[in-house]
């Protein structure tokens, strides 16, 4: 829990190399090894003279220095196996580094002779450390870059757990903390976070300005870390900290998958023409055959989202965010408390996460200033229950919203497999109780909805509220995405997110180019 920014960047200068098996009995490979690297990682079966090794010992040179080191006397037999590491050779033997203490031959070492190696030596490896890669090319003054180093990491598997700790907090099941996987949190981290990183990164800004971005449900973790990633360096130079839920949605990530899968001889079969000319019936088998697999874990990861805000041991992660921040904003002045301003984002089943977190995020003690959602994967009633009464009482911001059009939502998402629509439409009629349940992110539903409808009417700061793709070139009210899942890797829906949170057009914008992550 004691990772800090610091140890990270001094870990990233020992990064993995490569690791071989050495033919453990080639006595002469293994000194060219230990020439190249200085180190080898061997198993023995060790016997009783390992025990104490000695009273025979041989010198061996070390510089300009000599010291005596004891010998590994044979003593009974090898019947244990045990794991060391040979730190050099000498004419009589190999030096070995034990794991037994200092107190072991001196000092932890002892020579081990060649005939005793030969005989009980079980295996060898030598490992190289990678060489340390500068991330900041550009800009080693990490100050004015001209580019996102978010690029630098598109080739990369994983982002370094370093890079994203201060702008995430990681939610697993039941919605507490998730302290497994290459993405980690623990209270420490969040504690530490808002005492002392938030406050350190945000100081001299005009307005301490937080965007909470909570990510969709079918998110991978390495996904979501990648966004992260593209985010940080846009958004502070913007003076808008990004902080991030990202939370683990288990096996519905591969929904898209098991689809494929269960089609795909089908497809094979017909020549790639299966169910050709009937797409709404391909559809309606694909939302039938999927509701008993999705619509489980559908429900799984809601309760997930509910139990972050509503954990009966208080053990939830937005409770715990919300708690730590009270913490440092009640101690605060009033008028350092007008300094700050929450900013919410929501995309996809993020909106779920979000209308749960409603009565902590609106008794954090500050302004929550704006709300913005892409394509919300909500149910509409679910949405009035648990969010228009605090945007009626003032406060919580009304929302705006940037969706797909008809014709775009009923267009083939590649998350969803061979399914011909988008993943609300199979929300809608595959996952929720009943076929058909209106989704607070499908703009037909929008729509229809008489108390959305007129509410919806309103503007937001001049600014529409409502913003259905494609619309480009109007400030604050733009989007290009075209798929359900694209909204966030789109820079003109990222600016307009921007715009919105700043009252006025970024100092500096998303490119495509940043938000490119493959």
């Amino acid at each position: 829990g004691n990772l800090s920014a610091a140890i990270g960047r001094e870990a990233l200068a020992t990064p993995t190399g490569a690791y071989y098996r050495v033919k453990h009995k080639e006595v002469r490979d293994m000194h060219a090894a230990l020439n190249e690297v200085g180190i080898l990682y061997a198993t023995m079966m060790v016997h009783d003279g390992w025990n104490e090794p000695g009273p025979l010992s041989v010198s061996v040179k070390e510089g300009r220095t000599t010291r005596r080191l004891p010998v590994i006397q044979r003593s009974g037999l090898a019947e244990s196996g045990h794991a060391i590491a040979i730190v050099g050779y000498t004419k009589e033997g190999f030096i070995i580094q034990n794991s037994w203490g200092p107190g072991w031959g001196a000092r932890g070492f002892a020579l081990l002779p060649y005939e005793d190696y030969l005989l009980h030596a079980t295996d060898v490896w030598v490992a190289q450390l990678g060489v340390p890669l500068s991330v900041d090319l550009w800009n080693p003054a990490g100050k004015g870059a001209a580019d996102s180093v978010s690029g630098l990491y598109r080739a990369g598997r994983n982002i370094p757990l370093s890079e994203v700790r201060p702008y995430v907090m990681d939610l697993g099941n039941n919605g507490e903390l998730s302290e497994t996987g290459d993405y980690w949190t623990t209270e420490s981290d969040l504690r530490r976070l808002f005492a002392e990183t938030i406050p350190k990164a945000t100081q001299g800004w005009d307005k301490r300005r937080v965007m909470l971005y909570l990510h969709g449900g079918l998110n991978s973790e390495r996904d979501a870390a990648k966004r992260i990633v593209a985010f940080r360096d846009v958004c502070l130079a913007n003076q808008i900290y990004p902080l991030h839920i990202m939370w683990e949605t288990g096996p519905l990530e591969t929904l898209g998958s098991i689809l494929g899968d269960l089609f795909t001889k089908a497809d094979e079969r017909a020549g790639g023409r299966f169910m050709e000319g009937m797409r709404e019936a391909k559809d309606r088998l694909l939302e039938i055959t999927a509701a008993p697999i999705g619509g489980p874990m559908w429900s799984e990861m809601k309760e997930n989202a509910w139990r972050a805000s509503d954990h009966r041991k208080q053990q939830g992660g937005m409770q715990l965010l919300a708690k730590h921040a009270k913490e440092v904003l009640g101690a605060a002045s009033a008028a350092t408390r007008a300094q700050w301003e929450l900013h919410v984002v929501a995309h996809s089943a993020g909106s779920i996460l979000a209308a749960h977190a409603m009565p902590h995020l609106t008794n954090l003690g500050i302004a929550f200033k704006t709300l913005q959602f892409f394509a919300p994967a909500i149910r509409v009633d679910e949405f009035k229950d648990y969010m228009l009464a605090p945007i009626k009482q003032g406060l919580c911001p009304m929302p705006s919203f940037y969706v797909l059009n008809e014709e775009q939502e009923r267009a083939k998402d590649r998350s969803m497999g061979p399914y011909g629509k988008s993943l609300l439409w199979m929300v809608s009629n595959a996952f929720e109780d009943k076929r058909g349940t209106p989704i607070l992110g499908m703009h037909h539903f929008l729509a229809k909805d008489r108390v959305l409808r007129d509410w919806l009417k309103q503007e937001d700061g001049g600014l529409p509220r409502v913003v259905v793709s494609p619309v480009t070139n109007a400030a604050g009210a733009s989007t290009q995405s075209k798929t359900h899942g694209g909204f966030d890797n789109d820079p003109w829906s990222m600016n307009s997110v921007l715009y919105r949170i700043l009252g006025r057009k970024p100092t500096r914008e998303f490119t495509a180019r940043d938000l490119q992550y493959e």
